[in-house]
């Protein structure tokens, strides 16, 4: 009797072009730790768990580190986040996602053109025209810098409400519009262009204090002002050079490495330009893990950043999906130090809910979990059983996976059921025999309804033939 050996990070189908593609695991996140002699293990994506209820659909976070205040736009509200919960504080007009920036005094945020200040006390709509109609805001060096899509421009060193309109500048590498701008961990400051990305050090000059570093430019730029984000001192973007089709980037000295992979640039090259300009990026740092999530019109993604790192790109992504197989409605991520906990808003709700590694569902309602293995050749082999490496027991509701073959990369069979978890039975196998004949090559979709977090290592296939 032979044995082999499956990974199950990532699997493979046959695309309708006839060309092989990718088949990336659904609800489940990579893992870079060795189990089992595998190198990297899936388990359950965190879900969601309701903590408070908004003012509507969440348009964006902010924790202000200085206040120690955890503060959303929810509909058309800001609102603080506090121990005896949700405090309405004014109205933010505006349906898209918002901007945010903190001082030493102040919030300060961006929607719809329009910026509004937050002293801690007072919500205020700044009515001075030379705020101009800007898109982002950040703050540094005791500035609040803004861009409109053309010029970059900031607030006076001594008065963060008044801005001389003499204190303008381009970024001029490249006649792309501004898109973004931010302060980077070596406390630079970064614009954003469509095409090109350009560097920016505060040598208080008379009128824009800023000057660009010209040799620290990159021609890779963003596609829309939530597409990029740092983690680690690292620059991630989702967008491309001209005449490039869009990508996720992660900027080195000088240079842009694409991150995402065949598929996921397929899914990007799906959409258009406009459809693009709504995306965005966040990310997540936890137990020594870094994420990167990609939030598209209909699909969210998951990169492991720590399993690419270890493993490569091909193997660090994922799809994520909220109940009714629609795109994961997670979103505007913070981290609360006072609670020491993930908080996100709800795309299509007023939900505000707490991540939590004890569920897999989302309040309470069951996900579709999926994986697939690669194409194994096993021409001429009858397999007689396969097993998955799980942990089991732990949940408090039994879990089934269902298991389909293909033979061709394109049809699946018909699924067989069993349990792979059962409360309090510590020792169960997922354990399924006589699967049959394999005329060239074989594999295997997973897949399950689940509340309770599974968490599975590897597959051993055994077969009629050697070992």
């Amino acid at each position: 009797m032979g044995q082999i050996q499956v990974p199950i990070i990532r699997g493979d189908r046959v695309l309708d072009s006839g060309d092989y593609g990718d088949s990336i695991p659904i609800n489940m996140t990579a893992v870079a730790k060795e189990i089992k002699g595998a190198a990297g293990y899936l388990i359950s994506h965190d879900g969601l768990t309701l903590a408070y209820t908004g003012q509507g659909a969440d348009r964006g976070s902010i924790y202000n580190e200085r206040w120690k205040r955890s503060f959303r736009v929810s509909g058309e509200k800001l609102i603080e986040i506090t121990g005896a919960g949700v405090v309405v504080i004014g109205d933010i007009l505006g349906s898209a996602r918002c901007r945010f920036a903190y001082s030493f005094q102040s919030i300060m945020i961006v929607s719809s053109g329009n910026v509004y200040r937050y002293d801690g006390t007072t919500l205020t709509l700044m009515t001075d025209p030379d705020f101009g109609r800007p898109i982002d805001v950040w703050w540094a060096d005791q500035y609040y810098l803004f861009t409109d899509g053309e010029y970059l421009y900031h607030t006076d060193v001594n008065d963060e409400t008044s801005i001389n309109p003499l204190k303008f500048a381009t970024s001029e590498i490249s006649p792309d519009p501004t898109l973004a701008g931010g302060r980077t961990q070596d406390n630079l400051v970064i614009a954003l262009n469509r095409y090109t990305s350009e560097y920016f050090i505060n040598q208080a000059n008379d009128n824009f204090a800023y000057s660009r570093i010209n040799q620290k430019a990159v021609n890779v730029g963003i596609v829309s002002t939530g597409g990029w984000v740092e983690i680690k001192g690292r620059v991630y973007l989702l967008g491309g050079a001209k005449n490039e089709a869009v990508s996720v980037h992660v900027l080195g000295a000088g240079q842009a490495e694409s991150i995402s992979t065949r598929y996921i640039d397929g899914i990007l090259e799906s959409y258009s330009e406009t459809e693009l300009s709504t995306a965005w990026l966040e990310s997540r740092v936890s137990k020594q893990d870094k994420f990167l999530y990609l939030h598209l019109p209909n699909h969210v993604f998951c990169l492991s950043i720590s399993i690419a790192e270890k493993l490569g790109k091909e193997v660090a992504w994922s799809e994520l999906r909220s109940p009714g197989d629609t795109p994961w409605r997670g979103c505007n991520g913070g981290y609360d130090v006072n609670k020491n906990a993930w908080y996100y808003g709800d795309k299509l709700n007023s939900n505000i809910g707490v991540l939590s590694e004890t569920t897999a569902g989302h309040y309470g309602v069951a996900v579709t979990s999926q994986w697939e293995t690669p194409l194994i050749p096993m021409e001429g082999l009858s397999i007689t059983q396969l097993e998955i490496n799980n942990i089991s027991g732990y949940g408090a509701a039994d879990t089934a996976i269902f298991v389909s073959c293909t033979q061709d990369g394109i049809t699946h069979d018909t699924e067989w059921s069993r349990y792979i978890s059962m409360a309090l039975d510590y020792s169960m196998r997922y354990v399924v025999r006589r699967l049959g004949y394999v005329r060239k090559q074989i594999a295997f979709k997973f897949r399950t309804l689940n509340t309770e977090k599974i968490n599975v290592s590897g597959l051993v296939v055994e077969h009629d033939g050697p070992g």
